[in-house]
């Protein structure tokens, strides 16, 4: 019975790896004499929140300036009983560089569901940052990127299959 054992340990050829050195985890805080956190890092790791919010691009944060409406940006008055909401060049402009990197998409000859349209995009595209979807009417979808490289590889790239049909990709404007 030994000797069998002895004989399958011989013939074993799983290889083992061991690391030489066990590098520190770069997660690990940084701590002086006295337990307090030295910030050595110039860039802040990104919290879960601002990745899931998209207030942060690649631990690079980008700041978000605060639009708001101002006397004579919004003008309301009502034609044949219905009212008719009349915005300035300002509030044009700000929904343009809010809405820059901004695609309508849509399958073609097909319905899909919201949740499995945005699974296929995000497995097709696979994008390096967070992508917001938008349902609109009669099956087009708003895209939102918060990467330039991502929204022009998109763009630029295909066509763009999905269940074998056409996705159709156009760029938002206004």
């Amino acid at each position: 019975m030994t000797s069998q054992l002895n004989d399958s340990f011989g013939r074993s050829t799983k290889k083992v790896r061991r690391r030489q050195t066990d590098p520190s985890d770069l997660d690990d805080l940084i701590v002086d004499e006295n337990g307090m956190q030295v910030d050595n890092s110039k860039e802040q790791k990104m919290s879960w929140k601002d990745k899931l919010v998209g207030n942060a691009s690649h631990g690079k944060s980008q700041i978000r300036e605060e639009f708001r409406l101002l006397e004579g940006d919004a003008k309301v008055k009502t034609v044949d009983r219905i009212p008719s909401l009349t915005f300035s060049k300002r509030v044009h402009k700000h929904i343009e560089r809010d809405m820059a990197k901004t695609m309508i998409i849509k399958l073609m000859g097909r319905r899909i569901a919201f949740h499995t349209l945005l699974r296929k995009i995000q497995s097709l595209w696979q994008p390096k940052n967070l992508i917001q979807l938008m349902d609109l009417e009669k099956d087009y979808y708003l895209v939102k990127f918060q990467d330039d490289e991502d929204y022009a590889t998109t763009l630029m790239g295909g066509p763009w299959i999905n269940f074998e049909q056409y996705l159709v990709v156009q760029p938002w404007s206004p």
